[in-house]
């Protein structure tokens, strides 16, 4: 038991150790606005999302007990992810991603997969962006949208 503890704990210090190298050595994602959240504006595909599979996206308030489990800022990553969206640092849940993988989402840009959504998403082609706490309006009138998704 103490092994699987300490092997989890490894993982996640190597992935949050990994994500802050890969944040210094690239430049960091501006954090969804509003109007990147909100607008929809339909246009085609841009040619580095070839590859993409369609995607359904919604976005959900990192922080809030109510869209979250007990623990609303950690994530599945066991990183603090209200601290990570406060640095700029855009964030994603999902199910049929491994935790830390980089995705490119159509007219959003790329965010990190930390966090994991429940498990009734498994397999169903689900992408949750992450929010502040204090976007509840932004995260409703996103809506589901449907978008091309890549892994990078």
């Amino acid at each position: 038991m103490k092994t699987k503890a300490l092997s989890y704990l490894l993982i996640s210090i190597i992935l949050f150790l990994a994500t802050v190298i890969f944040l210094l050595v690239k430049e960091i994602e501006q954090p969804p606005t509003k109007e990147t959240v909100i607008e929809y504006i339909p246009v085609a595909v841009e040619a580095d999302m070839a590859g993409s599979t369609l995607k359904t996206v919604t976005a959900y308030n990192v922080g809030d007990p109510n869209q979250t489990d007990d623990t609303p800022c950690i994530g599945a990553s066991n990183i603090d992810l209200c601290e990570l969206l406060d640095l700029g640092v855009a964030i994603c849940a999902t199910n049929d991603y491994e935790l830390g993988s980089e995705l490119k989402i159509e007219r959003l840009g790329t965010c990190y997969v930390l966090d994991r959504m429940n498990k009734r998403y498994t397999g169903k082609g689900y992408v949750d962006i992450a929010l502040p706490k204090d976007m509840k309006k932004e995260a409703l009138e996103f809506g589901k949208q449907q978008l091309f998704v890549k892994e990078l």
